[in-house]
């Protein structure tokens, strides 16, 4: 069985970082917003090099690394800017 069908659904949380699949981290920066009621398990994420997305349907594995289904609206964000 593959690691990957191992995953469980959950929303990663504001302020906390999180390991992808891929081994890079990624912070939090908003969780579910008002509206997100068409996708479950969404956030907002920054990389280390500053590019931001909505990651959408998030999946926690039990390695404890991450991954999402999609993202979208991803772009890159100005030093000390959220998203």
């Amino acid at each position: 069985m593959s690691l990957y069908a191992d995953g469980t659904p959950f929303t990663p949380e504001t302020g906390k970082s999180y390991r992808n699949t891929n081994g890079t981290t990624y912070r939090c920066v908003a969780g579910m917003e008002e509206g997100d009621t068409y996708a479950t398990n969404c956030a907002w994420m920054v990389s280390p090099v500053g590019w931001a997305f909505k990651a959408m349907n998030c999946m926690r594995y039990p390695d404890g690394s991450i991954d999402w289904g999609h993202s979208l609206y991803g772009h890159f964000i100005h030093e000390g800017a959220e998203t």
